[in-house]
């Protein structure tokens, strides 16, 4: 179902019609359920796949919960050049009750950002 060959996907169809018609399902039961598992197939991904995402959310969640500014200051760097995301880094660092201190002019050998427990300084980059 991955590589979405239309005619391939419609033969697999008959065939899954075939067999759920076997096993006592209407055709229009089978369809149905062939429906659900074409539409999982254009986002699903395997277990390893499930497993390492899950590993990063994890990791991520953890640094977010016990190195805050840390973790914001990372990805306001990260993601500097896109307006949008910092000022949503921006807005979710002030929920999660961290001081944001004004922009200051950095030089180009210092870091975008720096941090304390607390407080995120955010500076304009070179």
């Amino acid at each position: 179902m991955g590589k979405k060959n239309a005619e391939e996907m419609a033969q697999h169809r008959s065939i899954f019609r075939e067999g759920a018609g076997r096993n006592g399902l209407t055709p229009a039961k089978a369809d149905e359920i062939f429906d659900l598992m074409e539409k999982f197939a254009g986002y699903g991904f395997n277990k390893s796949h499930a497993a390492a995402y899950a590993l990063v959310a994890f990791q991520t969640a953890y640094f977010k919960a016990h190195h805050t500014a840390a973790f914001m200051a990372a990805n306001l760097s990260a993601i500097m050049d896109d307006t949008d995301k910092v000022q949503q880094f921006h807005e979710d660092a002030i929920v999660n009750k961290m001081e944001m201190l004004p922009r200051i002019f950095m030089r180009a050998n210092t870091a975008s950002c720096r941090w304390t427990k607390k407080h995120v300084r955010y500076g304009l980059g070179p």
